[in-house]
């Protein structure tokens, strides 16, 4: 049987929200076969209701999935908080980062592990992401510039316009195409399949970065022990937003974070 760990780490989520993603999660484990699974979830505020959230889905066969809650009050970052779930998975042989707003499809777990067994190159896999009204949206990316992330981060239509070749580009469009698996660059960290052991060769997350291009930056590095993978028959739906929508303290992150990607990467200007 496949051991499957899950790491969500929330930040003002209530319960009722977690509750839906691990309904869909579930729905994903009963139909994979041969697989176990153990969710963790990370409260990276110390106000999400564990005993509350327990108690709603301790009616699923504890053998087939089971929960755990780490209380971190102390936000030291996304990163950070998948890492301490890292730890509390030592015995598993996947290990997947789940947003605490995706939601699985109810074969997208059967089809990815079945693939990452029967392709032992494959160390990272991402799924094709819909929107909430199902739309594909560009959970791959290419190596970025300074000009696409600050053309993506204002949004503004006359700068999109005139960057249109090279955020086309950027956003991997191509791959929207893909009827099979590719290899690909860069995916989104609101699903990273990982073998485990890939991942602690890895060393988890690099915490240095508090919100944004921590996925960028592990992507990179996990092209230096594998394959990272796109699947198009493994679906999520996403509800995920923007940075740029999610006020300035998103906007001071994510140019943060960008700045200390492009030190340890390489820069590239347009």
């Amino acid at each position: 049987m496949f051991k499957l760990a899950v790491s969500i780490v929330t930040y003002k989520h209530n319960v009722d929200e977690i509750v839906t993603v691990v309904n869909k999660l579930a729905d994903a484990v009963y139909n994979s076969e041969n697989t176990c699974c153990q969710v963790n979830i990370v409260d990276n505020h110390g106000s999400f209701n564990g005993a509350d959230f327990i108690k709603k889905v301790s009616h699923f066969d504890e053998t087939i999935i089971s929960f755990d809650y780490i209380a971190n009050p102390d936000n030291n970052g996304y990163g950070f908080g998948n890492n301490l779930a890292l730890e509390k998975s030592k015995e598993s042989d996947y290990f997947l980062v789940l947003n605490p707003d995706a939601f699985l499809n109810v074969d997208a777990l059967h089809k990815a592990i079945s693939y990452m067994e029967a392709n032992d190159e494959c160390v990272l896999l991402a799924p094709k992401i819909l929107s909430k009204i199902g739309v594909q949206e560009s959970g791959v990316k290419e190596y970025p510039s300074i000009l696409v992330l600050l053309a993506r981060l204002i949004n503004l239509k006359p700068l999109n316009a005139l960057c249109h070749k090279s955020l086309e580009n950027y956003e991997a469009r191509s791959v929207f195409r893909a009827v099979e698996p590719i290899d690909v660059n860069i995916i989104s960290g609101c699903f990273m399949l990982f073998k485990t052991t890939s991942l602690k060769c890895l060393g988890g997350f690099d915490t240095r970065f508090f919100m944004y291009f921590e996925d960028f930056d592990l992507s990179l590095r996990a092209q230096n022990i594998g394959r990272v993978i796109y699947h198009p028959d493994v679906i999520i739906t996403h509800l995920g937003g923007g940075a740029g929508r999610k006020g300035l303290n998103h906007v001071r992150f994510f140019i943060q974070s960008m700045v200390k990607f492009f030190h340890k990467h390489g820069w590239k200007i347009i």
